[in-house]
């Protein structure tokens, strides 16, 4: 019955979680090897049908684009680049807040038009920060789906934080910094910004 399923659908999200915490753990390219893999392990569960993110420059004067899969080459050439404040992945920089949008392709939103040109209808986005530091946003998109629910959108905030550990220490060892004490504390870091309150939810347009 649906209970069933529902159930083993957590399952196996809990899997696929559990698969990608244990490769950015173990040092694995995160843009060429992991979330690749992640975005093969949704697709398959129906739950995306795409998924990018982007890390802040060096210079923070915006975004560059880290890996993006499920959407065609003219939509990755207009996406190499974003600035802060830009659609909504540039809002979600720029605020240091989750978003997740709904009924994108019932809306005129200006700030979705970008997703919205892509066929997605429903699109969640996470900051990615460890401390005070914003190191990119992961993005979800789906075009079959309305919007995602409670469960999709704790899985994705999920694995952010993990995307953000990895991507923190990987800066931190380019820079020469100290890394974190234990994956534990830098961990418990994040989930003790503000940030993370419940995404701000758009709706969309109602039928």
């Amino acid at each position: 019955g649906p209970a069933t399923a529902k159930a083993d659908l957590r399952r196996r999200r809990a899997v696929i979680l559990a698969e990608t915490a244990e490769a950015l753990l173990a040092g694995k390219d995160p843009d060429t090897e992991v979330m690749p893999a992640l975005f093969r392990s949704l697709a398959a569960e129906k739950i995306v049908d795409g998924t990018h993110g982007y890390v802040v420059t060096e210079m923070h004067e915006g975004m560059k684009l880290g890996f993006m899969h499920g959407f065609d080459r003219t939509m990755m050439h207009r996406c190499l680049t974003l600035d802060f404040g830009q659609a909504v992945c540039g809002t979600v920089a720029a605020t240091r807040r989750p978003m997740h949008v709904g009924d994108i392709q019932g809306s005129l939103d200006p700030m979705t038009e970008l997703v919205r040109s892509a066929g997605i209808n429903a699109y969640a986005c996470e900051p990615l920060i460890v401390g005070d530091r914003l190191l990119g946003i992961l993005s979800f998109a789906s075009g079959s789906r309305r919007s995602f629910d409670v469960e999709d959108l704790l899985f994705f905030r999920a694995v952010a934080k993990q995307l953000a550990i990895a991507r923190d220490r990987a800066l931190r060892a380019s820079l020469g910094e100290p890394l974190p004490a234990c994956r534990g504390a830098a961990t418990a870091e994040s989930k003790n910004r503000p940030e993370s309150a419940a995404p701000l939810f758009i709706p969309g347009p109602k039928a």
